[in-house]
């Protein structure tokens, strides 16, 4: 297995008085050429909102775009007239399809963050969507199915074959997790905590830290060294 790390401080960040948008990936005006995407994984951004701060409009077409609230409100409006609200113990797809004009933003007057995932669609122009999950049945230690290409648990469906777990682990506890298609590579990011993963090597990633994982040929187990909440983005390589 390869192992890739990308530390909190090696992330490309755009930043004014408003917002902070730290980036795994190439986004906005900041390019790296060994940086352009993971697989289908286009971008991971972390989100820091001051109070009400509202981003620009975006249009988008044939991304799949899932919102996770780490803490605070963030607010969607489209200009199909949608609009939703929703905390950490949510998430929120944007299937954007055809075309989607929307708008994110912090919802209160204290400050808010979150994680935006973006992943090619599969299938494109289809039919725009936008659908709500509650996440807020996250055990203290074990995975939850946030996304993914097909209907497993109550899960959000992704027009593409990844799947994408929220995990909580206690210190001093493992996980073990088995890709879903042999075929798929894998991003561990680090929400908060401290976490290891073992291949030729032991790897440690401490908080916003990321692990890219290619060549698994086995389950992954990973290991809290402190009480850790991670994401996980399983992906086609193409």
């Amino acid at each position: 297995m390869n192992v890739k790390t990308l530390r909190s401080s090696d992330r490309a960040i755009t930043t004014n008085s408003e917002f902070t948008i730290s980036h795994s990936f190439n986004y906005g005006n900041h390019f790296n050429p060994s940086r352009e995407r993971f697989g289908v994984l286009r971008v991971l951004n972390v989100v820091n909102l001051s109070s009400h701060c509202k981003l620009s409009q975006r249009d988008h077409k044939n991304i799949e775009i899932l919102i996770l609230p780490i803490y605070g409100e963030i607010e969607y409006n489209d200009t199909s007239g949608l609009k939703y609200v929703i905390d950490k113990n949510e998430a929120l797809l944007i299937s954007t399809g055809s075309l989607t004009t929307y708008r994110l933003g912090n919802a209160t007057d204290t400050p808010a963050e979150f994680i935006e995932i973006w992943i090619f669609a599969g299938i494109k122009n289809t039919s725009p969507s936008v659908t709500k999950l509650n996440t807020n049945l996250l055990s203290n230690d074990g995975l939850q199915l946030v996304a993914a290409g097909e209907s497993i648990n109550n899960n959000l469906i992704l027009n593409q074959d990844a799947y994408i777990w929220k995990c909580s682990v206690i210190k001093g506890r493992s996980i073990s997790y088995k890709l879903m298609s042999k075929k798929n590579i894998l991003l561990l990011y680090v929400i908060n905590g401290i976490i290891s993963i073992e291949s030729d090597n032991i790897y440690i990633a401490n908080e916003k830290d990321s692990f890219e994982l290619t060549g698994i040929n086995s389950d992954i187990t990973v290991t809290a060294l402190e009480s850790s909440d991670l994401i996980l983005v399983e992906v086609p390589v193409d």
